[in-house]
């Protein structure tokens, strides 16, 4: 040891012989401080401060970034998470990302979920007008006390809005219209003289004189009515007629009627069939009733077996004096109806309606009435007119051997109107000859060896009275 020498380098060993070296190193003077640490560097040692990472001295070292990359010192919250921030270029505390994503009016700040105020409107209640604070197109009010909706239009400024509770009471309209300005516009600039209103539906007319012309859309006849009638619905016109409440005819309902035959008669032959004269005729075949009482009995034709036989009946004989109906086409109104019934509709010719009179086979003249003609094709009943010319027109319905109800009428003179089986109404208004006289009948022909039968049942007409 070498009392003279420095502090730390007076301790000396030998090695080698004869060669003395110092023990120990000199520490630096130079930046010895507290919190410092001695580190060593090329040929020498220096004091040095804690950096990069972590800061402060060696007992109260605090780390300050994780592999050179800085650490936010804002306190975390729980359940926080250290999120890399790009634009702060430091690791942040916070909520992990990816949870949540903020919805149309909802927005996300931080760990608050919270209503989006620049889209979802703000909506509050009261009593009396609101008088707070307001932005425009987000805050609404209600003030319960007088039930009047406020609407903020501009920044900080209330407005009511009038609603299915509010009213306006007019007030005493006096003067002429030119001196209502707003209601002369309301009105089209209309003057308050010589100003009208035609009235439609079941009225027509201004509304000074309106004239009802229908009932719930069914029109009402303009026919001046007599002492005691009343509005009866005639189909044939659609419409409301004056007329009797105990004599009208609808000869749909059967009941009603001027004219009647039922063939009710046990005996079959010509003139016997029923009441007023019905004559038979048939090439090979036979008239028989069939059925059992008036009610439901009726006359069944049968033709022969050879094609081209055919069996009929008509209302008194073929002779043209004795077509008791008279012209019917120039009657101004009168209704029919015939029941019948075809038993096969296989190779036949069917005719029921009227036909002109000094003949029977229908399809030789003048004739208005049904016909199924299998030599044509047919495979519905047709309607057809026949006088100077052919007007033949499906009636919808297919031929079958059910029981059918055909109508046949007429309102004005020349246009024949027919319905089957209260379907449609179709009207014929050619060749409909008002110079012939027709009569009823019903005409059945086979058109091969076999025979062919109808049944008859019931004939009803309501015109002029030729009993």
């Amino acid at each position: 040891m070498k009392a003279d020498g420095a502090w730390g380098r007076n301790v000396y060993v030998c090695g080698p012989a004869n060669a003395w070296s110092v023990i120990g190193e000199e520490l630096p003077s130079a930046g010895m401080a507290p919190g410092k640490v001695l580190a060593a560097g090329e040929g020498t040692t220096v004091w040095k401060d804690m950096g990069g990472d972590v800061i402060g001295a060696p007992d109260q070292l605090q780390v300050v970034g994780l592999r050179g990359r800085p650490v936010s010192a804002v306190a975390p919250n729980g359940g926080d998470v250290l999120t890399w921030d790009s634009a702060a270029g430091a690791w942040q505390p916070g909520m992990p990302l990816g949870q949540y994503e903020a919805g149309e009016g909802v927005t996300i700040a931080g760990r608050s979920l919270a209503v989006d105020g620049a889209t979802v409107p703000s909506y509050s209640t009261g009593e009396g007008a609101p008088t707070g604070q307001c932005e425009p197109g987000r805050d609404y009010y209600l003030d319960l006390s007088g039930q009047e909706m406020y609407v903020c239009t501009s920044a900080n400024t209330w407005t009511a809005l009038s609603w299915r509770l509010h009213s306006h009471a007019w007030g005493a309209l006096t003067g002429n219209l030119d001196d209502q300005a707003d209601l002369r516009t309301a009105l089209a600039s209309k003057a308050d003289v010589g100003h009208s209103h035609v009235l439609g539906g079941d009225l027509e007319g201004n509304v000074g004189a309106a004239t009802v012309i229908k009932l719930q859309n069914r029109a009402v006849a303009p026919n001046p009515p007599s002492d005691g009638q009343v509005l009866v619905w005639r189909s044939a016109n659609q419409r409301w007629e004056p007329g009797s409440a105990g004599g009208s005819f609808d000869p749909l309902d059967e009941i009603t009627v001027w004219y009647r035959e039922n063939f009710p008669n046990t005996a079959t032959g010509s003139g016997s069939i029923g009441a007023y004269g019905w004559t038979s005729s048939c090439t090979g075949g036979s008239i028989s009733h069939t059925g059992t009482g008036n009610g439901g009995k009726a006359v069944r034709m049968t033709t022969g077996t050879t094609s081209g036989n055919y069996c009929t009946i008509y209302l008194g004989s073929v002779a043209t004096s004795d077509a008791l109906l008279g012209k019917i086409g120039a009657y101004a109104s009168w209704d029919s109806v015939f029941r019948f019934r075809l038993n096969g509709t296989g190779a036949v010719k069917l005719f029921i309606g009227y036909l002109k009179g000094g003949i029977v086979d229908p399809w030789s003249g003048e004739r208005i009435g049904l016909e199924f003609d299998t030599t044509q094709g047919d495979t519905q009943f047709m309607f057809v007119t026949v006088s100077g010319g052919t007007t033949r027109q499906a009636s919808g319905v297919t031929a079958d051997t059910g029981w059918h109800k055909l109508r046949i009428r007429s309102e004005t003179s020349g246009i024949i109107t027919f319905t089957l089986d209260d379907g449609s109404d179709v009207s014929v208004s050619t060749n409909v000859s008002t110079t012939r006289a027709f009569n009823p009948i019903f005409f059945l022909s086979t058109q091969e060896a076999a025979a062919k039968s109808a049944d008859a049942l019931r004939w009803y007409w309501r015109g002029p009275d030729v009993r």
